[in-house]
């Protein structure tokens, strides 16, 4: 990583970091659409893992004691974006949908 996204990310707020890791799997996804539509096993499962990766992540850092609903709702977007993610990884349609999906959400 460069050092200017370095100091961007260093210098970033809570929610700044959100929206990047938010992007982030947006990103990955549509590179996961794109390795399906090349036939490329290997890529597709890489991005594939990266977005799952920051899902897992996000989940893991949710606060439920301090968050209360918004957490849980939160939880249950994640649980239900990683469920479809899975369930798209071979289609890029179904991958493409799953990048919409998260860039609606607000990212």
């Amino acid at each position: 990583m460069g050092s200017y996204q370095e100091h961007a990310l260093e210098s970033a707020s809570a929610v700044e970091l959100v929206v990047a890791l938010y992007d982030g799997i947006i990103r990955f996804l549509y590179a996961a659409t794109a390795a399906v539509e090349r036939g490329d096993e290997a890529g597709r499962r890489i991005a594939v893992k990266r977005a799952m990766d920051i899902i897992i992540h996000l989940q893991a850092r949710l606060r439920m004691d301090v968050g209360g609903r918004p957490a849980q709702a939160l939880s249950e977007f994640y649980a239900t974006m990683f469920s479809q993610i899975l369930q798209a990884s071979q289609s890029a349609s179904l991958c493409a949908e799953c990048a919409r999906c998260m860039a609606r959400s607000g990212a």
